[in-house]
């Protein structure tokens, strides 16, 4: 129920008093029809009662009876066949009679009259028989017995009225109608009034609200109330501290920013001004004006550079992050500032402390904050040392810069990260800078997760920086061109069951699967680094998530973009689990046992193949193509340039996303599927649903999904409304104006298609199909040589069948006919145009 023209109020008090409405009319109803339950089952007792007393006068069983006095010496018979002794059962409300086997009456109590009790139809197979009649001109109860008087058969019927019962149930319903209407009466007036009474507070809050504007920040609500109410106020009153904070932060640097334009805007002026009177006339005077605009000129552009570079890390959502070493990246800012510590005398000295810090970060940024802290350590000290030191500890990156300058004063030290504020303000200007580098430095460590922090040594001996950054949670998976090591095959012992990740920077990377309990790395050339961990710190840094940044490349039709999102990991089977990490500069193959749990591969530029695994696979791709031949399980693939290609596989789960390229799907059993791409094509073919839900979605492109066994109910949408099918099978097809719905087999699993092109729905595969392969601007666009060759399938329904091993590599003699088809499509293409 959809109230949405209604106040809260309204909506509250209508909703609780249905509630309570619906409970009282259920428990009413309840009420009366228990009480007329009540009601019969006494009548019905009464009947018996009355059946049994005339029974036991027909069968004595040899004590005194109830007709004794009267009937002393007299058969049972002889006594109930008259009519007066059965004065004694009958009543207002009971009637006696008694039948013969056949229906007639032999004798009935008085109170009938002229009526009789209908026949019931007991006999020797059916002795009791209990039914409602009407006798009297009312609803009685009759129950009738088949009895015998020696040897005289006989039917007995005893006759209970209903009308006291009906008039009692009548009476009942009546009064619980009656309270009912005055609880209903009673529930709406309460609820109207204990909604006024809840929203209340709520409406007073909102005028309080509406009652402080932008210029009254400094006011706050202080609700006296402890209750939700409350919490929501306090709540509010937070919100305008942390607003009023943000507006006098940008009050103060609107003022500071315009303070630090104008001298060097206000110098560009003059000089320019000069440079109108007297250039002509002064060349040296030309030239120093000259050289000030550009000195200033720079010092503007500086200035607006940390600015832009303050609000682009004030947007932490937009940062594309990845894995980057703390290391690599301060060493490289070491390596750039060298020449002005060595200009000003100074000796300027790296310490790396750890193995590896590497974090998820955008590499840009954290070489500036890096960069930064070094140049203002470089300025304002004069002699001695700049120390450069970074590591890792306990989960947390950290990167220290240490100088032997002046100092800062306990005083400043929390100001010294404020935009435009320097500390020796006798200095500003003999120091060159724009007072944004601190407030750039504690930006990008806070849009990064962490944090940084000042503090004087002592006096006269420098100063030290120190900035922390949480590690990446998969602390093992490290980007490739970050260690440097040996080219050389390697057998690292692992459990049977462990967790690899690998990165490649630029190359190929082929995954495959064996049965020894070694992970085997035979990389391609140099630059490779490999790494163990035990259980014991393995188990703690494999996620229960894998979070993909949002991604926008440029393509001459636009940008393409993927938006971010998480991927839920399934849960570790037993273990124990170990885990190794490989990091390479080049290309590499890896050889894991078979029942490895994880596999989370990277790749920068270059393709990734995996062969025959089972368990749970990650893999991101940034220009190639990501390849998954008889892979089962979970798996994410991303590939933000290339294409995805899985050839039977068998998977439970698997997400499947690129910006730019295709996703194809050739003889694969799927459970539940979402596959997604900006600007390419999916193909789904000779495939099969299991469960569901599975997903399809291009924005610049078209689908074509082939079921090859089993049913479905598949959803398509064409944005150019073109839907070709090609099914032969059961089939129902319902057409709407906008899309086609196809129940394959009955229907399955709910399949959706959504697709800015054509849309191809099939049996089978797509070569078997030329009409719907005519329609399909998909062949010319499918990377053949990414195929492995397949065997035909058995046609039959069910889950997939085995099939013969893969080759070690495709050939374009194997490739499946899709292609020829293509061509032979192109040449009835050219003859029709010939013909014209």
């Amino acid at each position: 129920m959809k109230l949405p023209s209604l106040s809260l109020k309204w909506k509250i008090a209508i909703w609780y008093a249905a509630l309570l409405v619906t409970a009282l009319a259920m428990t009413s109803a309840i009420l009366v029809w228990r009480f007329g339950g009540i009601i019969y089952a006494q009548a019905r007792e009464r009947a018996d009662a009355t059946m049994s007393q005339v029974i036991e006068v027909a069968n004595p069983s040899g004590g005194p009876t109830i007709l004794q006095d009267v009937a002393a010496n007299t058969p049972p018979l002889q006594v109930l066949l008259n009519s007066d002794n059965l004065l004694y059962w009958a009543t207002p409300e009971t009637s006696i009679e008694i039948d013969t086997p056949l229906g007639y009456p032999m004798v009935k109590s008085t109170n009938l009259g002229s009526g009789r009790i209908p026949p019931s139809g007991a006999s020797v197979e059916h002795p009791l028989v209990v039914h409602n009649a009407v006798v009297r001109g009312e609803t009685a109860l009759v129950e009738a017995r088949f009895v015998h008087f020696g040897n005289t058969e006989a039917v007995v019927q005893v006759a209970q009225s209903l009308a006291t019962v009906s008039r009692a149930i009548d009476e009942a319903r009546r009064t619980v109608i009656t309270v009912l209407v005055i609880a209903i009466a009673a529930v709406i007036i309460l609820s109207i009034m204990l909604a006024a009474q809840a929203i209340n507070p709520i409406n007073e809050l909102s005028r309080a609200m509406r009652e402080i504007g932008f210029e009254r920040l400094d006011r706050r609500l202080s609700w006296p109330r402890g209750d939700e109410i409350g919490r929501l106020a306090q709540s509010f009153d937070d919100l305008l501290a942390r607003l009023e904070a943000s507006f006098s932060r940008e009050r103060q640097f609107i003022s500071d920013a315009s303070h630090e334009l104008k001298t060097p805007l206000t110098s560009i002026n003059a000089n320019a001004q000069m440079l109108l009177r007297w250039a002509d006339r002064h060349e040296q005077l030309r030239r120093e004006s000259i050289e000030t605009i550009a000195h200033e000129s720079s010092s503007v552009g500086e200035m607006v550079e940390g600015m832009l570079t303050l609000a682009r890390a004030d947007r932490g959502d937009e940062i594309p992050k990845e894995p980057v070493s703390l290391i690599e990246e301060a060493r490289e800012a070491v390596r750039y500032a060298s020449p002005r510590a060595r200009e000003k005398g100074l000796d300027l000295n790296f310490v790396q402390a750890s193995d590896s810090a590497i974090v998820l970060a955008d590499a840009h940024l954290i070489r500036q904050m890096i960069g930064n802290l070094v140049d203002n350590a470089i300025k304002f000290t004069d002699s001695g040392s700049v120390d450069v030191s970074v590591g890792s500890e306990n989960g947390t990156g950290w990167i220290e810069v240490r100088d032997t300058g002046p100092g800062i004063d306990e005083s400043e030290l929390a100001r010294i990260f404020e935009r435009f504020y320097r500390a020796d303000r006798s200095r500003s200007r003999s120091v060159p800078g724009t007072g944004l580098g601190l407030a750039i430095v504690r930006s990008i460590a806070r849009v990064h997760g962490g944090s940084v922090g000042a503090e004087r040594i002592s006096k006269g001996k420098g100063s030290l920086f120190r900035v922390t950054i949480p590690l990446l949670a998969l602390c093992v998976i490290l980007f490739g061109g970050m260690l440097h090591g040996v080219a050389r095959a390697d057998d690292i012992p692992t459990s049977t069951s462990p967790i690899v990740n690998v990165a490649v920077s630029s190359g190929t990377l082929s995954v495959r699967v064996w049965n020894r309990p070694e992970v085997r790395l035979t990389p391609g050339g140099a630059g490779v680094h490999w790494k163990h961990y035990a259980p014991s710190e393995a188990g703690a840094q494999v996620p229960s998530e894998f979070v993909s940044w949002a991604v926008t490349v440029a393509t001459p039709q636009g940008q393409a973009a993927l938006g971010a999102e998480t991927f839920s990991l399934p849960s570790l089977p037993p273990g124990p689990h170990d885990a190794v990490s490989i990091t390479s500069t080049s290309s590499a193959v890896v050889t894991v046992p078979q029942n490895t749990a994880v596999i989370i591969a990277r790749v920068g530029n270059g393709s990734m193949t995996v062969e025959r695994f089972q368990g749970t696979f990650v893999g991101h791709v940034r220009r190639g193509a990501i390849t998954l031949h008889h892979v089962t399980g979970t798996a994410y693939a991303q590939v933000v340039a290339g294409h995805i290609v899985s050839v039977d596989s068998n998977f439970e789960r698997v997400r499947a996303r690129t910006a730019i390229g295709g996703i194809f799907f050739e003889g694969c059993n799927v459970g539940e599927i979402e596959v997604t791409t900006a600007r390419g094509p999916i193909l789904f073919d000779d495939g099969t649903f299991t469960e569901g839900p599975a997903y399809f979605s291009t924005s610049s492109g078209s689908i074509a999904i082939g079921v090859a066994s089993g049913s479905a109910t598949i959803n398509a949408r064409s944005m150019t409304h073109d839907v070709a099918l090609g099914l032969s099978r059961d089939t129902v097809i319902e057409h709407r104006a906008d899309s086609v719905t196809a129940r394959v087999n009955g229907g399955g699993p709910f399949v959706t298609a959504i697709a800015n092109g054509a849309i191809g729905i099939y049996e089978g595969r797509l070569e078997n199909h030329p009409a719907v392969l005519s329609r399909m601007p998909l062949p010319e666009m499918i990377p053949r040589a990414l195929f492995i060759p397949r065997m035909p399938r058995p046609r039959g329904r069910g889950r997939p069948q085995a099939r013969r091993p893969l080759r070690s590599r495709a050939t374009l003699d194997g490739l499946p006919s899709l292609a020829r088809a293509a061509r032979g499509r192109a040449r009835a293409s050219s003859c029709r145009s010939a013909g014209r």
